[in-house]
Formats: C-alpha cells, structure tokens, sequence
C-alpha cells in the first residue's frame, strides 16, 4: 500500500548522539522500529530511512534484520552535497538542511504518495490508521498532535505551525488531531 518516510538523520546534539538509535524496553528496540511495526501492521509496504551516511552501516547490521522480512526498506542518505541546481550551502556550515532537504535526497524513492514521520518521536497506533486510512484515499493529511501534550519538562523543543491556506481542498486533505 503505501511508503512511510522516516527522518532518522538527526545528528541529536542536544541529546549527545543519534537518539534514534537507541533501543530500550524489554525488546531492545528503537522507537522507529516500533513506528515502523505499527504502520507495516496498517498496510504500509514500503519504508524509506533518511540517515546520515555514518549510520548506515549500524542500520544495515542492527535495524533492518530485525523488520518485518516482506517489507521494502531504502535507505537514502542526507548530505549537504545532493542539493536541488543553484543551491548553494556555506563549505562551513557542517549540519544537516531540515526536512525539505532530505526528502530531496530520498527523492529516487518517492514515486506516489507518502507518509512522513520523525524517527526520535513515537506515534501511536492511531495515527498509523489515520495515515494508511487516507494513503488508500490518496488524500493528503497531516496528524497533528496537541502541543500541551507534546512538550517536555525537561527543556525547549521546536514545534512547527500548521495552517490551512485559502488553497486548502477539504475534499483531498484533512487536518487531525490526536
């Protein structure tokens, strides 16, 4: 059905390293693994990891033997030398360029429709329904979740604001909350 993209490129400086490959609980498990179990049991087929080249090779050995066997898996890699003609970006500036960048690098993989999520953030299997649910209507959608509810105690994060524009066609596109 349909293609779940996964920011997992994340360099976690804040954190001290790439959160998103920590595994805890009694399965030892990231918590893009478990996302990605919630959306292969919701239909999804195909999963594209954005991640840094240096990751690749744990991914490789670590994440992708563990995933369900008769799911596609890609692995796309976020560089600051895969840039869109005329973009130019500072020989000193050594991050990553945010979301629209890696799904430029991915963009080989993309071929329809699309689902995309963070690969340190955990969605529930709610979420997954409401994404496989409107991936089969090829309508666009984007599952919000409430800032009181995503906030930490334990200092500032970025959240980003959604609005929708005069051009927004209920029809094809839905805005949930959960």
């Amino acid at each position: 059905m349909g293609c779940l993209v996964i920011l997992a490129a994340g360099l976690g400086s804040r954190f001290g390293g790439a959160k998103q490959l920590i595994e805890f609980g009694p399965l030892k498990r990231t918590l893009m693994e478990y996302n990605i179990c919630h959306a292969f049991e919701q239909g999804f087929s195909k999963i594209v990891l954005i991640i840094q080249p240096q990751s690749r090779t744990i991914i490789e050995k670590q994440i992708v033997p563990r995933l369900p066997c008769d799911l596609e898996v890609c692995l796309a890699e976020q560089n600051n030398t895969d840039l869109p003609k005329n973009c130019l970006v500072l020989e000193s500036f050594n991050k990553l360029l945010g979301t629209a960048h890696a799904l430029w690098c991915a963009r080989s993989f993309l071929t329809s429709h699309f689902s995309v999520i963070n690969a340190d953030d955990y969605y529930s299997e709610d979420a997954f329904k409401l994404l496989a649910s409107s991936a089969k209507r090829e309508q666009s959608i984007i599952v919000a979740f409430r800032l009181d509810k995503t906030l930490s105690e334990f200092g500032g994060v970025n959240r980003g604001i959604c609005k929708i524009s005069k051009h927004f066609d209920s029809e094809s596109s839905s805005l949930i909350a959960v």
